[in-house]
């Protein structure tokens, strides 16, 4: 099936499948499996108390089933902008995010329950009552809004109640399609806004190089908060094939998950992959069926490849980059069978070449432009770029700089282009990066520490500790070690679980470099010989 992309709005794709294909399988979660029909019937029951609510953004308190990914689609439909939250984040930070959009609508899913049960006393800080939209088959979470008294306005849908599909909203010309809210340097969070088209731009690109058919099963493995997911939502529905959401019992061991779900196209971090092998989880040809395996969010290797190419013996392998800012991917690699190991700069495999109708350039600290071979900090331009950030005018126009008439997303990524134009990535050029396809600024993680500590400095970073895996590791002055257990309960109710440092050390004397910084290099290779 062709996809549609002549509409705007981006629920367009599915509502065409839905009408072409309804019988068609669209979604497996765990034991459950929903027809277009039957998915579409839902999406419609969550538009119906949707069009009550007059504000831009909707949130998103739901996990890994059929309600979350029905909420994008009902979102989207009535006109509005998606904001998902993530039930395994700290309530503060939910509810940073909730205020920050202005959300006055939250639709929750029943497996949610526990985290809403935490939110809640951050909701009744509110100036005002929150609608919660959830199911009517879900007497717990009826119960548990009833008790919140007037902090919240429970709403249940009435499944089933719309007779046929409703047409799907025209949208404003610069009309949202989600706020994704990343690590920020400061503590605080900020929400990147991207647009339908910046999203139709992206899936017309990879469509185009990569084509996808109904038949397809596609892999769900990321969270509704990391952007990759939009990929695998959109590129499926997009073409009527099926997403297979994997549950969270089987994302470290995911193999057989995918062999009995016959799996076609499989998309994760790097991490998961590696990890396979370390665990001693890696069973070649597990995979006869993925034809494409696409990977991203962190920095793939050449060692990573050649362990999914035992997996996968039949699959093509894409390295994908792309910041939340420039929309999911843009630039895109594809490793030929005979990939030499030399070719892969510190190990790493290029991030390869920009989409057509996209533009990257390599600029030195000075702006000026850098020659092939020599390292430098990426730029992008092109219509994949979100508009910045929301409500936050000093910070996009730090990053999203006009030149020429031109306007450019700075990444703070270092890379090196290779002759033949092919980009190589280097690292961070300042304290961001990446765990498990996560982006994390240091800087928040630091902020963090000292709150908790009440100390006069904190590092954080990420290193292979003891010859495992990189994870975060900080350091702390030593007189705080008699506190760890309260510092790291602390870091607990005040971070995600994936910025929560895995080793902390307590040390007296922090090496200085030249300019009397904390060097961390020299403190990474003491921690990791020790």
């Amino acid at each position: 099936m062709r996809p549609d992309f002549s509409r705007p709005n981006l629920a367009e794709l599915f509502y065409h499948s839905a009408s072409v294909s309804p019988e068609s399988q669209a979604l497996g979660c765990e034991d459950l499996s929903l027809t277009y029909a039957q998915l579409l019937d839902l999406v419609e029951s969550v538009r119906v108390p949707l069009g009550a609510d007059g504000s831009e953004f909707v949130g998103i308190l739901a996990y890994r089933s059929p309600l979350a990914y029905a909420a994008v689609q009902a979102i989207l439909a009535e006109g509005k902008a998606y904001v998902p939250l993530n039930p395994l984040f700290p309530a503060s930070r939910n509810a940073y995010i909730l205020r920050k959009a202005r959300i006055t609508t939250l639709i929750v899913g029943e497996e949610c329950a526990d985290s809403l049960s935490a939110l809640l006393p951050e909701l009744r800080k509110a100036a005002h009552p929150i609608r919660l939209v959830f199911p009517e088959w879900m007497p717990s979470l009826r119960s548990l809004v009833d008790a919140a008294g007037e902090a919240v306005l429970p709403i249940e849908m009435k499944m089933g109640s719309a007779l046929s599909p409703t047409p799907v909203k025209a949208i404003p010309e610069d009309g949202s399609a989600y706020v994704l809210f990343t690590s920020g340097s400061t503590g605080v969070p900020k929400g990147v806004r991207v647009r339908h088209d910046n999203v139709l731009s992206y899936l017309r690109s990879f469509l185009a190089a990569y084509p996808i058919y109904p038949h397809d099963r596609i892999s769900q493995t990321f969270d509704l908060t990391f952007d990759v997911s939009v990929h695998d939502q959109f590129i499926t529905w997009a073409v009527g094939a099926v997403l297979i959401v994997f549950p969270v019992k089987s994302l470290f061991s995911p193999l057989a998950y995918a062999a009995a779900q016959k799996l076609t196209i499989w998309f994760s971090v790097p991490a998961r992959a590696a990890f396979l092998e370390s665990a001693r989880l890696v069973v070649p040809g597990a995979l006869p069926d993925v034809r494409i395996s696409l990977f991203a969010g962190e920095k793939l290797t050449w060692k990573t490849c050649e362990i999914w190419k035992r997996i996968a013996p039949q699959s093509r392998i894409l390295n994908l980059y792309g910041p939340t800012e420039a929309t999911v991917a843009f630039t895109h690699f594809e490793i030929p069978e005979d990939f030499p190991e030399t070719r892969a700069y510190q190990g790493g495999i290029p991030i390869g070449r920009a989409w057509p109708g996209q533009s990257v350039q390599v600029r030195a600290a000075d702006g000026s432009l850098c020659r092939a071979g020599q390292a430098g900090s990426l730029w992008l331009a092109g219509d994949q770029l979100a508009p910045g950030y929301l409500d936050e005018p000093e910070k996009t126009a730090e990053r999203f700089i006009s030149r020429d008439g031109t306007l450019w997303y700075r990444t703070g990524d270092l890379v090196i282009e290779e002759a033949d134009g092919a980009l190589q990535y280097l690292g961070r050029e300042d304290f961001q990066v990446k765990v498990m396809g996560y982006r994390i600024e240091l800087g928040e993680i630091e902020h963090a520490l000292m709150n908790c500590s009440g100390a006069a400095f904190a590092l954080a970073d990420v290193a292979a500790i003891r010859g495992g895996m990189e994870e975060i590791f900080c350091v702390l002055p030593g007189h705080l070690a008699e506190s760890k257990k309260e510092i790291t309960l602390s870091l607990k109710r005040l971070l995600p679980a994936y910025m929560v440092p895995r080793h902390i050390f307590f040390i007296d004397d922090v090496p200085l470099n030249a300019n009397g910084k904390m060097d961390r290099g020299a403190l990474k290779a003491q921690l990791t010989r020790s």
